[in-house]
């Protein structure tokens, strides 16, 4: 039997949602739609995948109900979960657009990706490497922006037919490679560690702050993650970027933004909490400042 024979992914919305198999090994499932009344999917796990959900918008509940487990993973947020090979229940609440993409990797294709020294030190990782024998490991992960952006690909894919397969092929893989660097991150690793000279270290201290935009570390954490005093963080940002680490931050979310709301497809409350704006009234006060213009009638603007 082929190593990979025999796995199955699960689809979590049934006609509701799509799944397409990658590859051996590799299935991908997405969705985007809203109920008008609560509904519940009943589904049968593998017990060989590991499952990464990601949920743009809405909230997605799990439960298995023969070891008591249930997760409820809300907007902006990443479920990475090894369940055993049982019975479960999907379902989210009525009138939310729920929009997701959950990537299933069979566990022995992922030991093969996550062979390095960097994931043998991560107790988080190596957990999901093991086949689950009823005890079930989950962990939320806050969606960085890459994460988002490669979501969001995925749900809007431009190709179609084999192409669009190879395109939704190479965005699954950057969602698991984004999703493993977060868990390290956690973990207080890194991958390629910056040099010791202070102009790498404030690049650094960018790269993490861009990475986790929706949940941002506090200053005091990014000083330490990079190896610098707040004060010389600090001093760093402005002399390189011109703001303060949080000016930089915001400005950046703000160009996000409108790159958003251009598109169309997300409303300002899911652009709002997309980028890691307190609520969509933060997002309109801080937006019309600098733009002089309400983020509703600027997206308005690209609907004419």
């Amino acid at each position: 039997m082929n190593a990979f024979d025999g796995f199955s992914s699960v689809n979590l919305f049934g006609e509701k949602s799509q799944k397409v198999s990658l590859r051996r090994g590799l299935d991908l499932v997405w969705g985007e739609f809203s109920l008008d009344s609560p509904v519940e999917y009943t589904f049968q796990t593998s017990g060989d995948a590991c499952e990464l959900a990601f949920v743009l918008s809405g909230t997605i509940y799990n439960s298995l109900p023969e070891v008591s487990f249930e997760v409820a993973v809300p907007s902006g947020y990443a479920a990475v979960w090894n369940p055993p090979k049982m019975k479960g229940v999907h379902g989210c609440f009525p009138e939310e657009n729920i929009c997701f993409v959950c990537v299933s990797i069979q566990r022995k294709f992922l030991r093969e990706i996550l062979s390095g020294e960097h994931y043998a030190k991560s107790r988080k990782i190596q957990s999901l490497l093991r086949k689950s024998r009823g005890d079930v490991l989950c962990h939320l992960v806050p969606m960085n922006t890459a994460m988002m952006a490669a979501v969001r690909d995925i749900l809007f894919c431009p190709y179609e037919a084999e192409i669009g397969r190879i395109y939704q092929e190479g965005k699954s893989l950057e969602l698991i490679s984004h999703t493993m660097g977060s868990i390290l991150s956690e973990c207080g690793q890194t991958v390629g560690p910056p040099e010791k000279d202070k102009d790498s270290q404030i690049r650094f201290a960018r790269r993490i702050l861009l990475e986790n935009m929706v949940s941002p570390p506090s200053l005091e954490e990014l000083a330490d993650g990079v190896g610098l005093s707040v004060s010389s963080l600090t001093r760093g940002f402005r002399v390189n970027y011109g703001a303060s680490v949080f000016e930089y931050l915001r400005n950046v979310r703000l160009e996000k933004a409108q790159s958003f709301l251009s598109e169309g497809k997300m409303n300002v409350t899911e652009v709002a909490y997309a980028l890691g704006f307190s609520s969509p009234a933060h997002l309109t006060r801080i937006f019309t400042a600098r733009y002089d213009i309400t983020p509703g009638e600027y997206r308005r603007s690209f609907r004419k």
